[in-house]
């Protein structure tokens, strides 16, 4: 639900430039892959495997787009 709400609201503010040159479809399909990881593996792991594999999915979905944006902002 989380991502459909992020896919909902990226749609909104699409047009801008800005959002097609730090967050791409390949993000949101690591994003999507990995909550469905955590879906079927959290059952067979620990819990504190689980969370990480959690947190790294939605982590990255924030994350990566910043680190570009300052790795821009460092180069210009």
């Amino acid at each position: 639900m989380f991502l459909a709400a992020i896919w909902a609201l990226q749609r909104l503010v699409e047009g801008r430039e800005i959002s097609r040159r730090y967050y791409h479809g390949r993000l949101r399909l690591f994003g999507i892959a990995m909550a469905v990881l955590v879906l079927v593996v959290h059952p067979l792991v620990p819990a504190i495997i689980g969370n990480l594999l959690w947190g790294i999915g939605l982590f990255s979905e924030v994350a990566w787009p910043l680190r570009l944006a300052v790795r821009d902002l460092r180069a210009a």
